[in-house]
């Protein structure tokens, strides 16, 4: 499914922004990042209720929210 290869991508690629902003891999900010990213991302392909669905969208969305806002503050882009 390419919408998924590219929702795969996204942690990634993030990885190389972390380096470029001189986080060093593996250390406590690094891996909260990939683990947030990684959860945000995943896509479950049993769920087909619209209702759920929603939910599961809304809750993804104030995640990567916070995680945006986690960086901001410390200066990252």
């Amino acid at each position: 499914m390419i919408f998924q290869r590219y929702l795969w991508h996204i942690p990634h690629e993030f990885k190389w922004y972390l380096g470029k902003n001189r986080v060093k891999s593996k250390s406590s900010p690094w891996v909260y990042a990939m683990a947030e990213l990684l959860e945000i991302f995943a896509l479950r392909d049993l769920v087909d209720d619209l209702k759920v669905i929603r939910q599961m969208v809304a809750s993804k969305e104030k995640r990567l929210s916070e995680l945006i806002g986690y960086w901001r503050q410390r200066g990252l882009e």
